[in-house]
């Protein structure tokens, strides 16, 4: 996690130009666009979508099992706070 937000604090730098563009300035090195192929190009990181493992199905038992157990909840929260 602090590796994400420290990228996204050098990022937002880098676009508002508060690192300098000249290699030798303090700074430089923090810019994220300067070795972004690298991160594009590396066999480690990928973007998952959907269906990459398995095949992606909804199954309607399984979904109205999960929602009437939703509603049931949202129903019977009322009704037990004023039973009390």
């Amino acid at each position: 996690m602090a590796v994400i937000i420290s990228w996204v604090v050098c990022f937002v730098l880098t676009i508002t130009n508060v690192f300098p563009n000249d290699e030798g300035k303090w700074g430089y090195e923090a810019r994220t666009d300067l070795h972004m192929d690298a991160i594009l190009s590396s066999p480690w990181f990928r973007v998952p979508y959907p269906g990459i493992l398995l095949c992606t199905f909804v199954d309607f038992c399984i979904f109205f099992a999960f929602f009437t157990g939703h509603q049931h909840s949202l129903l019977c929260k009322p009704c037990t706070s004023h039973c009390d």
